[in-house]
């Protein structure tokens, strides 16, 4: 799709994040960065990007990871969501360029070892590769209570809609529900700037850190045979 594009590779990553007795595998390209409508097509297509890389799972039989994106002039928000709405009336949100600081590495190493205590200290560089590089299209959104930053999320932003690509958060803030209420403020994002549709990722049955996704309705799957369908007719 571009000559800027190194690939398609092929890796095997060895067990699944997602669920347990399973293998990882992907099929991804590099790139320095990326035209606009080629990165709008890998979204289309189903692809997800780390770094400056796009991907897919390649996991032999295993079809479990189901790209789903939210039509958002559509979507209705669940009693639960808009109580998380609701808890968060002091977050602010500032959308700004990617780069590295001590405050962002400190606060991501808070919340992976609130996840994974035997987590290793998370370094500058690791930080950067994971978060901060890019292929042009990626923005953060900084959420702050008063001046403490409280949540940040990398979002791809291309003509048309929005990727969620990665949101931590302090931890200490749990009871705020903030992965659900900024979702809706990417989703109120899009809405404001015209953006149809937000990706989400993967929908993975049976992983409850995935299976959340689906509570954002209405959604739309992609199948392998009819592309990008209500979850009704996938």
């Amino acid at each position: 799709m571009s000559e800027q594009l190194q690939g398609p590779y092929y890796q095997s990553s060895g067990p699944c994040p997602y669920l347990p007795a399973r293998s990882w595998g992907s099929l991804f390209f590099l790139a320095d960065e990326l035209p606009e409508p080629v990165m709008a097509r890998f979204l289309e297509m189903g692809f997800r990007r780390s770094g400056r890389s796009v991907y897919v799972p390649a996991c032999g039989a295993c079809r479990e990871c189901v790209s789903i994106r939210v039509p958002v002039e559509r979507f209705r928000p669940t009693r639960d969501q808009r109580r998380a709405w609701r808890k968060n009336p002091d977050v602010t949100l500032q959308i700004v360029r990617p780069r590295y600081t001590e405050e962002k590495r400190a606060l991501y190493e808070r919340f992976l070892r609130a996840r994974y205590p035997d987590h290793d200290p998370v370094s500058q560089l690791g930080y950067e590769q994971f978060l901060v590089d890019n292929l042009g299209h990626t923005w953060e959104f900084q959420y702050r209570i008063g001046e403490r930053l409280v949540g940040v999320g990398v979002v791809d932003l291309v003509r048309g809609a929005a990727s969620s690509v990665y949101f931590y958060f302090d931890p200490e803030e749990s009871r705020r529900s903030l992965g659900t209420y900024t979702a809706l403020r990417e989703i109120e994002y899009c809405r404001e700037t015209g953006r149809e549709h937000l990706y989400l990722g993967f929908r993975v049955k049976g992983c409850r850190a995935m299976e959340y996704k689906s509570s954002f309705r209405p959604h739309e799957l992609l199948s392998p045979s009819k592309g990008w369908v209500p979850e009704e007719e996938f």
